[in-house]
C-alpha cells in the first residue's frame, strides 16, 4: 500500500498531511476493512515517532540563527 499520510513541520510545528486520496480501496469484506484500517493505523504510530522527533528538533533550534 502507498504511503497515505506525511509530516509537515514549519514554524506553527508539526503536522499530520494526506499524501493521497482515496486512503484506501473499496472494500467489500470485513477482513478487508480491518486490513486497510490496520495499515492506516500503523502509518500514523510510525508518523507519531517522527513527529515527535521533528517538534523536539524545532524546540531546539534557535529562533534567530547566528550567520
Amino acid at each position: 500500500m502507498a504511503k497515505a499520510f506525511d509530516i509537515e513541520t514549519d514554524i506553527h510545528g508539526t503536522r499530520v498531511v494526506v499524501a493521497r486520496t482515496p486512503l484506501h480501496p473499496a472494500c467489500f469484506s470485513d477482513t478487508e476493512i480491518d486490513y486497510h484500517i490496520n495499515s492506516l493505523k500503523s502509518e500514523l504510530d510510525v508518523l507519531s515517532k517522527k513527529m515527535k522527533k521533528a517538534a523536539k528538533v524545532q524546540a531546539t533550534k534557535p529562533l534567530f540563527p547566528s550567520a
